[in-house]
């Protein structure tokens, strides 16, 4: 078995999903990471397959823990209007309060 060991200063993301997935009409957002007790500024941007953000949503975070709290999305638009059914790209953005930023993005599957 091996481990990697990395410092504080070393932003990690991993296991970035959502639930459900596929979903009609919410999902959580969910991902690991190696800031357990650290103040976190989330960003996920939601993209259709043409590559059009279709959302933003910014969330802080104060996690105790490796696991993110669940980010609620009601699968509407910027104009609050329900995105049509298809498949989206999400990219999850984590910055920390040191200045680190990562990004990992993942695929998801609107039904109506």
């Amino acid at each position: 078995m091996k481990f990697v060991v990395q410092g504080a200063d070393n932003l990690s993301i991993q296991k970035v999903y959502n639930y459900p997935n596929p979903f009609n009409d919410y999902t959580y957002f969910f991902f690991e990471h190696n800031q357990s007790d650290m103040d976190l500024d989330i960003t996920i941007e939601i993209f259709n397959m043409a590559g059009g953000k279709v959302k933003e949503l910014k969330v802080s975070l104060s996690p105790i823990g490796y696991t993110s709290t669940p980010i609620f999305w009601d699968g509407k638009d910027e104009n609050g209007n329900k995105i049509r059914q298809g498949i989206y790209i999400y990219r999850i953005l984590l910055r920390s309060l040191r200045g680190s930023v990562l990004s990992k993005a993942q695929k998801m599957i609107i039904m109506n």
